[in-house]
């Protein structure tokens, strides 16, 4: 390949790196996914995350150049009970590999708020490794996306499960678990900020909800069960700086 694109997408047919790629020129950009998205989802919902995305690569060529590389695809979530070698070999050594290919103008990481929860797992741990692969590259920018919601989103998380009227099993008492929600078309606006502003950026929903406040707001039935040990139970922010996404759980709700 001689010509430089403007964007490689890794991971753009995931629930993020879809909506991001959907906001793209199509002559902008090439598609390239590690092994499947993430989450598990139906082979229907991973076709309707194909529609308007362009078909992913199955190799990476060599030498590709880009101006940006917008690197979505990891292995997501503290739940999903992978190996813990599973991390560390996609998000990690896949993602050393595909910067030793690639030739990029600007390497942008989505990275997780889970690097700054106060319990570890090893999706978590990788995140940080990748944090620091992220810092090794000329030009470069991190986005730490806090709980994202919206179309599309995977099948296993709470707002899915919420808006499918599916009952809840939580993992400890709702009313003491905490999270600011962030709305995914408010996070790619955060993204394609970061295009041009260097440094790490919390993408962050303006308004913090308890799990209860969220069932309460789908109408949803629940149970309760013992708290998970891999659940973090606070954030301890660092200086990153932060983006705030102004969307509202209850404005989606309303149109589910």
């Amino acid at each position: 390949m001689n010509q430089k694109i403007k964007y490689l997408v890794i991971g753009g047919h995931g629930f993020i790196g879809s909506h991001f790629c959907k906001r793209l020129n199509p002559k902008d950009y090439l598609v390239y996914d590690i092994q499947q998205p993430t989450g598990n989802p139906s082979p229907q919902l991973i076709l309707n995350r194909k529609q308007g995305v362009n078909p992913s690569l199955i190799e990476i060529p060599d030498g590709i150049a880009c101006e940006y590389l917008v690197h979505f695809g990891a292995f997501a979530g503290v739940r999903t009970h992978r190996p813990a070698t599973d991390y560390f070999q996609n998000n990690c050594l896949d993602y050393l590999k595909l910067l030793q290919k690639v030739k990029a103008d600007k390497l942008i990481y989505i990275s997780s708020s889970s690097v700054l929860g106060n319990i570890e797992s090893p999706y978590s741990i990788s995140k940080k490794i990748c944090e620091e692969i992220t810092k090794t590259h000329s030009n470069w920018a991190i986005v730490r996306p806090f709980t994202v919601y919206g179309e599309n989103s995977r099948p296993d998380m709470l707002i899915t499960r919420c808006m499918l009227r599916e009952k809840i099993m939580v993992n400890g008492d709702p009313k003491t678990i905490y999270r600011k929600y962030t709305y995914v078309e408010d996070l790619i606006d955060c993204i394609l900020e970061a295009q041009d502003k260097p440094g790490i950026v919390n993408a962050v929903g303006a308004e913090e909800y308890s799990i209860q406040d969220v069932l309460d707001l789908f109408r949803n039935e629940y149970s309760i069960q013992e708290k998970s040990p891999l659940d973090f139970t606070e954030l301890i922010l660092d200086g990153a700086r932060s983006y705030i996404c102004h969307t509202t759980l209850e404005s989606f709700a309303e149109q589910c």
